[in-house]
């Protein structure tokens, strides 16, 4: 249930003394031209949007590389990795091959087949990055003297 108050104990509130009201109006104009700010920049942000769409309109545009960080190379490469074990990409092979005229004798040997084949690829790109983190070490010695 609801208190009832009656009307001779009910108070107007109290008034404010002249000048209660300036930090409040201070704090309003300090937002007011934090926002005017924000949309000065907006609006600048967007003639450059404008004219970036009209240079695009015209077939010029300026490249963004797909993997701009090595974060983003990382995970694209990982992706890569689990696509290709998933679907036995990295080889091509033939899918119909027979030995002696067994098909499951051919599969097996072109699996192994397509095993050496991945692993002296591995091989040969494990070589070439050493030799790359070999030369730039060297680059980086004859540099410094």
């Amino acid at each position: 249930m609801v208190p009832v108050v009656p009307l001779a104990e009910a108070r107007p509130a109290p008034c404010r003394p002249p000048g209660a009201n300036q930090p409040r109006l201070e704090d309003l104009a300090r937002r007011q031209s934090a926002i005017e700010a924000t949309l000065a920049q907006t609006r600048q942000q967007t003639v450059v949007t404008e004219e970036t769409a009209l240079l695009q309109e015209a077939g010029i545009y300026q490249h963004r590389h797909p993997l701009p960080d090595a974060v983003a190379y990382q995970t694209a490469l990982a992706r890569v990795q689990s696509q290709v074990k998933t679907e036995d990409g990295a080889v091509q092979a033939a899918r119909s091959w027979t030995v002696n005229g067994s098909e499951a004798q051919g599969r097996t040997m072109l699996r192994d087949y397509s095993k050496l084949m991945l692993r002296a690829y591995n091989a040969e790109a494990d070589n070439l990055v050493r030799g790359l983190k070999l030369i730039d070490a060297a680059i980086s010695c004859a540099c410094r003297s």
